[in-house]
Formats: C-alpha cells, structure tokens, sequence
C-alpha cells in the first residue's frame, strides 16, 4: 500500500480508535456506581449513536464541506471535545464523581458522549465528501468504524490494565485523534480536489457520470483554483479563473495569436478545448472592434455555464452552439459559410480521445479553407509528433496543397507538460490531454496571407515551415525542434 493511501486511510482508522475509546470511557464512568444499569445503559448508548449521527448529517449539509478549511474545523472541534472530555474526566477523578448526581451525569453525557461523538461524525462526514471529490471513494467511515473496533479492543485489552487511569486513557487518545488531524492535514496539501458545483447531476456523485459538468479544482498545493469542463469520460477544458491557459500549449497558442491579432472580425472554436486562447483577444488593438466570438461543441450548456463563473467578462458574451464537430466539418454547409471567419481554431482532441489518433474527416480542410477570409488564420492542436502515431511531418505534408502559408510548432523537447495538482479521480483523463512519454506536443498554424510571415519560435515550440517560403520542412528547424 503506497504512502499516499495511508496518509488518507490512517487518519480516520485514528479518530475512530478515538471516539471507541471516549465511548468505552463514558459508559464506564456514568454507569459504575449509578442506579439503574440497564435504563443508564440505554442512555449513553442511545446518546452516543444519536450523537454520531447528527455529526454525520451536519458534516453531509454544512457548506464548504469538501474544503480544506471545512475540514480543519472539524478536526479542530474532534480536538477540543476530546480536551474537554478528559478535563471532566480528571475532575471526576479528583472529586469521586461528584456525588454521582443525575447533574453531574447529565454534564457527563454531554462533554463525554454527546460532544465528542458528534464532532467525530461531522468529520467523517467530510472527509467522505472529501474522498468524492478527489474522484477515489475510498470510505473513511469504513476506516473509521475499524479503529473504532481496535481502539475498544485495546483499551479492554492493554490500555486499562495498564494505566488505569481515565483521564490518561483519554489524553492518549486526544494524542492519537491530534496525530490523525496533522497526517490529514498534509493529505490534504498533497493534492487537489473537486468542489460539488450547482450543476452536479442530481443522485451523483462529482467525478462520476458521463454527461458534461463544470468543476471548480482546489488545492493548497496550486496556485489558485481550475475551472474545468468534463464529459464523456474525459476532460474538455481546463483554464484559470480569468480564462487564461493552463496547458503549455494552450499557453504558446495564446502567445502565437497575441502576435498576430488584428484589431478585431470574427473568430470560430470548434470544439471547446482551446477556448483559453480567447485571452489573447480580449483587449483588441487601438482603435478596434473587437472580436465576435462562436464556439461550436456538443459541450455548449456546460460551456456557457462555465463562461459565467470566469471573472473576465469578455468570455461571457461568446456564442455557444450544441453542434459536433465532426458533423460542422461534414454536415451542412451552413455550418461553415464560406469567407466567414478570419480565425479558426480547431480542437483536434474534440473528433477523437487523444492526438496520437488524430485524423481530419475526408474534405474538412477544403471546408475550413474555404470557411476563412482572404486573409485569415486556421489554428489546430493539439498534435503529437513521435510515439505510435510516427512521424507528424510526412502524415502533414500534403497538407501543402491547401495553404501558401503552413507552419508546424513542435516542442523542443521530448517531455510532456508537468501537470498542474490534479484529483485523483481525473488522473486517468488528465494523461488522455498529454501526448504518449517520448514524443513531442505540436499545433498547426495555417494561412493564405503569405505578407504575414509566422515566427520562428513560440516559447517552447519551434517553428517547421511545411510551405509558402520552403517547400519542405526546413532542416535548420528540425535540428533545433530535436535538441
């Protein structure tokens, strides 16, 4: 079992080895020496189930439950009804029970019983929201209800016989609960999680279904916060609060377009992936007219949902419209007038689940050539060079034919992004954005306007011109993408 399992399965094994001993305690105390056994039993056994299920519900309703913050507080409330039990412990030591009065019981009920039992619920309760929102679902109340058994167990077998002392056996596992809360805490800074959004379906769970979702991923461990769009068993989308790229090559589009934006026309997204380049044309030139923005996606009611949370407002006013992208290249011609948009980009992950299978429908680039005006720009990525797609060059040369002007950008390198924290659940659909370990991330930048000539090098992407001043792919670039 791998550390991280640990750091997330020991801290409730812990606090449920903490409330069986509190539980164990309070039964001892409140009914060796009191009248009526059975009718007292009842009592605290009826309380401390009662207890531990209000926590539960409370810990289930209370907002921010699946924060980082939300559950320090709970671990934070387990601590000090754990300080005030064994406090009340150690003075019904000192003064031989307090008489033994139906007041002093009933304070007892409440601090030794009530108190800690309902603060332990409201953990596990949390920490269950926690583990759904990471995308694991492995139960702490499982984990917990086991260190419950093991705490009972030794305290009858080891702790009492050899302490026997009440108030030792409590501050042990106000030791043991306070060891639990510092292991979560740093479970919690290890990775992010999913924050339950308004959207979520209704009976679901976050992390699950295969409907499209907007998610919010928080983690102490990231700079900031994620908006997501999932569907369909993977990840569509993935920017900061502002809408600006989270992805590498997200980000050297957004540079690349940053460098060639006009002061304004018309701009289509096929697919929802690489809206993040938007904020490369949310400030138009002096003097411009901004930018009319449509987006076609199957996505598009989570689109739109997402594009409201964004705190920029330029992404508020785009158009959306529910369209696959596979039938926008081959459907109706509608879809795609000719001479229409000075900017397209496609996303190539939206016709297929990952680059490496990328393939564009028969005629879609005639279409998309045609889609554009005299002067304008086509955008697609991401691509993947290497790995088992083989070479990206000689599958692309006969893309000459259709643009004067067509440039590859690969990377110089042969990683792949360092992700940012990602839950745990969406590991498996973060790798679905990357290229195959080994080979290189690429996009392709297309155009009729030969007077605007692309640059040599996007940050980390160098430039392989495919037509318009070389014929072929130049050799000089291809030493430099391979270094």
């Amino acid at each position: 079992m791998t550390a991280v399992r640990w750091s997330v399965r020991l801290p409730p094994i812990l606090l449920g080895a903490g409330l069986g001993i509190v539980g164990m305690v309070a039964a001892g105390l409140l009914l060796y020496g009191g009248p009526g056994f059975l009718p007292a039993l009842v009592v605290v056994l009826a309380a401390q189930l009662g207890a531990l299920a209000a926590g539960l519900f409370y810990g289930n309703i209370g907002k921010g439950g699946a924060t980082r913050e939300a559950v320090r507080g709970g671990w934070f409330l387990v601590l000090v009804a754990l300080a005030l039990a064994a406090l009340f412990s150690g003075a019904w030591e000192v003064w031989g029970g307090f008489g033994v009065t139906g007041v002093s019981q009933g304070v007892g009920l409440a601090l030794l019983v009530v108190f800690p039992l309902f603060s332990g619920g409201t953990v596990i309760a949390r920490l269950t929201r926690v583990a759904g929102a990471r995308g694991t679902w492995d139960p702490p109340g499982t984990w917990a209800l086991l260190g419950g058994a093991m705490g009972v167990a030794a305290l009858g077998l080891f702790l009492f016989p050899l302490l026997r002392s009440t108030t030792s056996i409590l501050l042990l596992a106000l030791v043991a609960v306070s060891l639990a809360a510092l292991i979560q805490d740093r479970s919690l800074l290890m990775g992010a999680w999913i924050e339950e959004e308004a959207d979520s379906q209704e009976g679901g769970r976050p992390g699950q279904g295969m409907d499209g979702r907007v998610e919010r991923w928080r983690g102490a461990s990231m700079a900031g916060q994620r908006w997501v769009l999932t569907g369909g068993d993977r990840i569509h989308l993935v920017t900061t609060p502002r809408g600006e790229p989270v992805l590498g090559l997200d980000r050297a589009m957004t540079t690349f377009l940053g460098e060639r934006a006009s002061r304004g026309g018309r701009v289509l997204f096929l697919g929802a992936g690489r809206v993040p380049l938007l904020s490369a044309l949310l400030d138009p030139a002096p003097g411009g007219d901004g930018w009319a923005v449509q987006v076609m996606t199957r996505w598009a009611p989570q689109l739109r949902r997402l594009c409201d949370e964004l705190q920029e407002p330029g992404f508020q006013g785009i158009t959306c419209l529910d369209l696959e992208v596979c039938r926008v290249l081959m459907g109706s011609p509608a879809h795609l007038p000719p001479g229409s948009w000075d900017l397209i980009v496609l996303d190539t992950l939206s016709m297929a689940w990952a680059p490496r299978t990328f393939r564009l429908p028969t005629g879609a680039l005639t279409r998309l050539r045609e889609g554009l005006t005299e002067g304008g720009l086509l955008l697609m990525g991401p691509l993947q060079d290497g790995g088992s797609s083989g070479s990206l060059l000689t599958e692309l040369q006969h893309l000459s034919r259709h643009f004067p002007c067509l440039s590859l950008y690969l990377t110089g390198r042969t990683v792949s992004d360092a992700p940012p924290s990602v839950p745990e659940g969406r590991v498996e659909q973060w790798q679905r954005l990357l290229v195959e370990s080994g080979a290189r991330t690429a996009f392709l930048a297309a155009s009729q306007d030969v007077g605007r000539p692309f640059p040599d090098q996007v940050g980390d992407y160098l430039r392989v011109r495919m037509s318009g001043n070389a014929a072929s792919p130049s050799p000089a670039n291809l030493r430099r993408s391979e270094t």
